[in-house]
């Protein structure tokens, strides 16, 4: 019995090892857990403590750690938080200032809106009268523009202060008798008749009362053959009269009038004239033919602008002795004649271009609009605006030349602009039920609004070219800044006339 006590003894000791390694076993495949650990738990509580301890301590430093990381964590999030405060507050603040600003712009708005629709208000209210006036200055500018002078002066496309500038106006006017320009009057004739050499010389005599032409102590200064004629003629007759019986220097005979000036044309007169003188003011086509041209080279004074077609028009009248001989034809040139044509040319083309300009203005609108009335009622208040720019001038003292000409063909360009607009905006508040003058209010609260905007800063640009030191840029800039102020007003006051006139007369059609 005892052996078989000690085998079941021994049996029974075994069982717990082997369950305990068949608990590890199913451990280690199933829950992935080391089988060392299990062994470990069981059979050594020392170690066991020790670990746990060793868990404690680390749990403990964890926790600590935690709890650190929490308060920067909380520090922080309350310092975003701070920072998220202020900036609402900021932000806040920033849209309300928007809000604030917006409302003093709308404002503003509001301000310019009303007292622009206050100036058409009472233009529609009073037509008759608003026509009446803006019609009045309009004639009264076409007709001075008639008085305005022309000019192309050199002096006007240099600087106020240049040093030619200076000394020239000081020699217009101290010396009044010095020549500044040269004219050319040619004469085609037979040169050999000495009738003709005789109207010359009363033509030459004509001059002593020009106002235009520079003045010496012996007369009009004119360059011509006769003085060299009249030397070879009394050389030649010695006091006899056989070859100038009248004695006023002039040969009385054809052949002895060749002879003089064929003398003249190729030797000259010694210590006198050289012979290439005398042949820039005589011509003729080989030495067979007759002497067929003359020169007379003139100085001049103040022919600048209109003056140089006054000077022309005293030469015109001074040369008739020889205008009325058959078989001879006069010609005038120079810089004072150049001028004053281009001027003339200009003049006539700035009132081609503006007539040309008004059409085609007219008719792009009506094709725009598809109504002929609202193409009229669109150019209307552009057509006024001409008139009053020249006007300006007239008052202003300032001159038509190659820059300001263009004046009235930008006004119709740039003006019809602001019309086209408000024309458009009415029609459409119109097309809405609204009444005239619901419409009209509307038109020039809202576009009118944006237009003065345009007109502002259009004005400021050419306001700017007006600073220039150059004469003709100067007044440019100051003419083309007051058409864009009469182009404004035209629209915000003469086209609600307009307007209001066309729609009584529509009524009553």
């Amino acid at each position: 019995m005892k052996e078989e006590g000690d085998i079941v003894t021994t049996k029974c000791s075994l069982r717990l090892p082997i369950f305990l390694y068949s608990i590890g076993k199913y451990a280690f495949f199933h829950a992935e857990l080391p089988l060392e650990l299990v062994y470990a738990g069981f059979f050594m509580k020392d170690s066991r403590n020790k670990n746990a301890k060793k868990d404690t301590n680390t749990k403990i430093n964890t926790n600590t750690k935690n709890s650190v990381e929490r308060n920067v964590l909380d520090s922080q999030n309350k310092e975003e938080q701070n920072l998220s405060d202020s900036s609402n507050k900021g932000n806040t603040l920033g849209k309300s200032d928007k809000r604030n600003k917006n409302a003093r712009m709308n404002r503003v708005k509001a301000l310019y809106g009303k007292s622009i629709s206050s100036l058409a208000r009472f233009s529609y209210s009073n037509p008759v009268l608003v026509i009446i006036i803006a019609l009045s200055l309009w004639g009264s500018g076409i007709y001075l523009s008639m008085f305005i002078e022309r000019d192309m002066s050199p002096e006007d496309a240099m600087a106020e202060d240049s040093s030619v500038v200076q000394t020239v106006t000081i020699i217009n006017e101290e010396f009044p008798r010095v020549g500044m320009e040269t004219a050319y009057v040619v004469i085609e004739a037979d040169i050999c008749n000495p009738d003709l050499l005789a109207a010359v010389n009363e033509s030459i005599a004509n001059m002593y009362d020009d106002d235009h032409i520079a003045m010496s102590d012996q007369g009009p200064k004119v360059l011509s053959i006769l003085p060299y004629v009249r030397m070879i003629t009394r050389a030649r007759d010695n006091g006899s009269g056989a070859v100038d019986a009248n004695g006023d220097g002039i040969p009385d005979t054809r052949e002895n009038l060749t002879l003089a000036l064929n003398q003249l044309y190729e030797n000259g007169i010694d210590g006198v004239i050289t012979p290439g003188k005398i042949r820039s003011l005589l011509s003729r086509g080989s030495s067979q033919e007759p002497f067929d041209g003359l020169l007379l080279v003139l100085e001049t004074n103040h022919t600048q602008g209109n003056r140089g077609g006054k000077l022309l028009d005293e030469l015109h009248e001074d040369m008739k002795p020889v205008k009325n001989m058959d078989g001879t034809e006069i010609g005038y040139a120079g810089f004072s004649f150049e001028r004053y044509e281009m001027i003339t040319e200009m003049t006539g083309g700035m009132i081609i271009s503006t007539i040309v300009s008004i059409i085609l203005g007219t008719f792009f609108v009506m094709l725009l609009f598809k109504s002929v009335r609202f193409g009229f009622i669109t150019a209307l208040p552009i057509i006024f605006v001409t008139g009053w720019v020249m006007l300006s001038m007239y008052f202003l003292g300032f001159k038509l030349n190659m820059v300001t000409v263009t004046i009235t063909t930008m006004t119709i360009g740039i003006g019809i602009d602001y019309a086209i607009h408000i024309v458009e905006r009415y029609r459409h508040e119109r097309s809405k039920g609204l009444a005239m003058a619901q419409s009209m209010d509307r038109s020039i609260e809202t576009t009118g609004l944006s237009l003065f905007a345009a007109g502002a800063t259009t004005f400021s640009g050419f306001f700017v070219i007006s600073f220039s030191k150059i004469g003709t840029f100067h007044t440019f800039g100051v003419l083309a800044s007051i058409m864009v102020v009469f182009a404004l007003i035209s629209t915000f006051m003469v086209l609600p006339a307009i307007i209001a006139i066309s729609e009584k007369i529509g009524k009553k059609n």
